[in-house]
């Protein structure tokens, strides 16, 4: 086996419900005269950050046993790192956000069933009691979900990047594709496939890597055909005729190359725009071998919000067509070793650090405050390739690219994971024992009990 899968995405948790939360009533709520005993009250469970999709069992005690009814309606609550939103799904016995359920109760108790995903702070839940006199008593409380279960963990490994690829890509799209994206597996053309990253998410179409620029290579080939593609997106250096005679014919082929790699990056914006429409958020890396971490960092980030990663030179000016990608962008991040780079740009974010750890600590704390999971990867050079395809993966699933070198974890990195222990389920493991060590392994889980 070329990997090992020991996760499941959706976690039971058993939760004490003994906590009892008193009452807060709303400003504006009418409430009938003198006559109830006392008003509703929530149980709830333990606050603690939500983790996975997780059911929770939620009573309300109405007090006293003429009230034979309880409607409860919970709020949409939104997700907002800097300015990207997702809404928190919620729903109460089913129904969506924002949408009353009625619930009978029985010896006084009403029980309905909170069923949320993603952790963006509590969840706010109402209760109004209804009588033969119309609603009395309506309170709320704040209710989150319980911890659960230790992390599970998946490594993704093949036998050789190109593999750990293909793996990657079975993973991020188990039923198929109907397009893949290749790029070079060659050093001195790795950044090509960390610009790809939000392509490959918005098209559903996984990153594989060929083996040179001239010759695709058996596992890739074989992850197109496992995948049933019938389109290939060519991304810089292997955007050539040879690479092209390679491919199965009953592919068609679309080639994204520019002069250089910073041209290149602007053919893939320019092909995510083409698909997403307008763009109002772009991310600044460098194009710098030395610093290709940087791009790494952001791709999750730019991978689920579709926005493009573009490239610059350590010295010059802007590349050229860059400033007419920039006229449409309300805020341009500009992450890394870019950040010291003489390019004016507009509406500019900047995210770095004192090295390639801190930066990753920054975006990370900025992005995703709240993760569900994470995905670990060495980030010294000789294995950042096995990294290089699990961008889009990342932005899936809503998970940063955590930031470990072959002996140690980091001091950002171990502050940015202690921030996150309460809410992390799972641990992505990028690449075999040699580029994570199952000691490094066990390490990041024991933080994350």
């Amino acid at each position: 086996m070329h990997s090992i899968i020991k996760r499941s995405f959706i976690i039971g948790v058993a939760l004490n419900l003994s906590f009892l939360l008193m009452p807060l009533h709303l400003a504006g709520s009418v409430f009938a005269a003198s006559g109830r005993a006392y008003p509703p009250e929530f149980y709830a469970p333990p606050t603690a950050p939500l983790k996975l999709s997780t059911p929770t069992v939620v009573a309300v005690d109405l007090t006293t046993p003429h009230h034979t009814l309880a409607k409860v309606s919970g709020e949409k609550i939104t997700l907002t790192p800097a300015t990207f939103s997702r809404p928190n799904m919620l729903t109460i016995n089913g129904y969506p956000p924002g949408r009353a359920v009625t619930v009978s109760a029985q010896a006084g108790i009403a029980k309905f069933t909170v069923e949320a995903v993603y952790h963006t702070g509590p969840i706010r839940l109402t209760a109004t009691v209804d009588t033969a006199h119309g609603p009395i008593d309506q309170v709320a409380t704040f209710v989150t979900v319980g911890k659960g279960n230790p992390p599970t963990e998946t490594r993704y490994a093949g036998y050789t990047r190109f593999g750990t690829a293909a793996e990657i890509a079975q993973a991020s799209e188990p039923k198929g594709a109907k397009t893949v994206i290749l790029s070079s597996g060659l050093n001195q053309n790795l950044v090509d496939a960390l610009t790809a990253a939000p392509l490959s998410a918005l098209l559903k179409a996984p990153i594989l890597l060929t083996t040179s620029n001239q010759s695709i290579g058996q596992d890739p080939l074989s992850a197109i055909r496992r995948l049933g593609a019938k389109r290939v997106i060519l991304i810089g250096a292997v955007d050539n005729a040879t690479i092209r005679s390679q491919l199965p014919r009953t592919t068609s082929v679309v080639g994204y190359a520019g002069a250089n790699r910073y041209a290149t990056s602007l053919k893939v914006a320019l092909a995510i725009k083409a698909e997403h429409g307008n763009l109002s958020t772009l991310f600044f890396s460098s194009g710098n071998n030395a610093n290709l971490t940087d791009a790494l960092t952001i791709d999750p980030v730019a991978a689920e919000n579709r926005s493009p990663v573009l490239l610059l030179p350590p010295k010059g000016g802007l590349p050229s067509g860059y400033a007419q990608l920039l006229k449409s962008a309300a805020t341009t991040y500009v992450v890394g070793a870019a950040a010291s780079y003489h390019v004016k740009l507009p509406h500019v974010v900047a995210l770095a650090g004192v090295n390639r750890y801190a930066t990753a600590a920054l975006v990370n704390q900025r992005f995703f405050p709240h993760p569900m999971g994470v995905v670990m990867t060495n980030a010294d050079g000789a294995h950042l390739v096995d990294a290089l395809t699990a961008g889009p993966l990342a932005g899936k699933m809503a998970f940063p690219m955590i930031m470990v070198s072959s002996t140690i974890i980091p001091g950002p990195t171990y502050d940015y994971l202690k921030s996150v222990s309460s809410s992390v389920s799972a641990i992505d493991v990028v690449g075999g024992s040699a580029a994570v060590s199952l000691p490094m392994e066990s390490a990041v889980e024991e933080m994350m009990q």
